[in-house]
């Protein structure tokens, strides 16, 4: 019988003390190396500009890989940093002078830190992007002109769903994993090739979809050569090691994200690193991404019955790789105005759900190991953030449903979601069937298809 403990590994603590002890900072480099690639290609379209610009934070942000850590990506160059994004939001009247920016510094909850000469730079870098920003100027003159608002900080009390959708600017989705781990990036990269190729030159739309196409292969590409940046740390760094553990370790990860610059993740080791690396390109991307990850049991689950039949993996080693990516889904912070800081907390404030249990296709229950093993997980790091959502129905085995209780009772608490009412409700709003059965969570309570 499947039971839940509560002790998590001693890696899984020490990376939680790393997480909890860091100190808030703000990170230039994504805005450093957007404004690059925007100045010097202005008469690109926004697709290849944006596209260009991902490719060239991939290829010169600062990487590492922290002590401990089995899952690398980093997403700023700091060990807890928030990215400015010019590009998407103005910050007017925040961080567009110096004095505001060391009041950050300086003020008694949740302060953030920014060096010296990032600041200048920061200070330097604002005027290109006065006016260009997508949220704060671009959706927002548009959706003012199209007299959807009447003024131009009206958007939230005024049109709340477009607030939403648009809050985080690429809006709340949930990615295709399930489909990434079948192609890999080389994978996504060929298929994108085919569907260009077969574009008419007499389509009206011939030139955005080419661009759309386009900007999928600068952007696996891109996602390739970061996997090669890390292979290349992870080596260098095993030279060097003197711990034999940790040595081979990074040597694993080393020919892992070898592996990924030219195929897809084949054990489940693999598949969750893959899944976490690709995650934290998006959250590079975005500012608060508010990506859901899926139904990730479900995608994970053969290569953890695989590994395990095949000796592999060990339960143990699983539930510490699961322990790890709960830790790094709330490694993120967000510079909240200071009347916020009182009643939100900062960290972890990217919220990217993930989804387990529930029905399948055919409607039959899907609850296996991994199930029970992010509620393990959950519950052993006391996960700080409200990111797991449990779908429940009328024949959820009553073993994995008082175990969620008991996991809701002692952590920061997980969502409930009743398959028996939201699959129907799905159907009616126009969802496939497959699609509805399927479903995930997004952002809080926003049941979605998966890809």
């Amino acid at each position: 019988m499947i039971s839940i403990t509560n002790s998590p590994s001693e890696r899984t603590l020490k990376l939680k003390q790393d997480l909890l002890s860091s100190k808030y900072e703000l990170c230039i480099e994504r805005m450093r190396y957007f404004t690059e690639i925007y100045k010097k290609f202005p008469n690109d379209p926004e697709i290849i500009k944006r596209a260009k610009a991902v490719a060239h934070t991939l290829e010169n942000m600062t990487i590492f890989i922290r002590d401990d850590e089995l899952l690398v990506g980093n997403e700023t160059s700091k060990n807890l940093g928030e990215k400015i994004n010019l590009d998407l939001y103005s910050y007017d009247g925040t961080l567009d002078n110096r004095s505001t920016i060391k009041k950050y510094e300086k003020r008694k909850l949740q302060p953030f830190f920014m060096e010296e000469k990032e600041i200048n730079e920061l200070l330097d870098i604002f005027p290109f992007w006065k006016g260009k920003a997508l949220y704060s100027d671009i959706i927002s003159q548009k959706i003012y002109d199209e007299k959807l608002i009447k003024g131009l900080d009206r958007i939230g009390p005024a049109a709340p769903n477009i607030a939403i959708v648009n809050g985080t600017n690429e809006g709340h989705i949930c990615v295709g994993y399930e489909k990434l781990l079948k192609l890999g990036y080389a994978g996504i990269i060929k298929e994108a090739e085919s569907y260009q190729s077969k574009i008419k030159t007499n389509d009206i739309e011939y030139k955005a979809k080419f661009n759309f196409y386009e900007a999928v292969k600068i952007c696996y590409n891109a996602a390739i050569q970061f996997s090669y940046r890390y292979s290349d740390l992870a080596y260098k760094m095993a030279l060097n090691e003197k711990n034999e553990q940790r040595k081979k370790e990074l040597e694993n990860i080393g020919a892992m994200m070898e592996k990924f610059t030219k195929e897809t993740a084949s054990s489940f080791y693999e598949a969750i690193q893959l899944i976490h690396f690709t995650q934290n390109i998006i959250n590079i991307i975005y500012q608060r991404s508010v990506v859901a990850l899926g139904r990730l049991d479900q995608i994970l689950w053969p290569y953890y019955k695989r590994d395990i039949e095949k000796n592999k993996i060990t339960r143990d080693f699983a539930l510490g790789l699961i322990e790890e990516l709960n830790l790094k889904l709330t490694w993120n912070i967000t510079l909240l105005p200071t009347d916020y800081t009182t009643i939100s907390n900062a960290l972890g404030l990217n919220t990217q759900t993930l989804t387990i249990s529930g029905v399948d296709k055919g409607g039959k229950d899907t609850t296996n190991e991994i199930s029970y093993l992010f509620l393990e997980a959950y519950k052993n790091i006391k996960a700080l953030t409200t990111d797991l959502s449990i779908r429940v129905h009328k024949n959820t085995p009553d073993k994995f449903l008082k175990e969620a209780l008991k996991v809701f009772q002692s952590t920061s608490g997980i969502a409930f979601y009743n398959d028996d009412i939201i699959i129907p409700a799905m159907k009616k709003a126009g969802y496939t069937r497959e699609d509805a059965h399927d479903y995930a969570i997004i952002g809080c309570v926003e049941p979605t298809s998966q890809g």
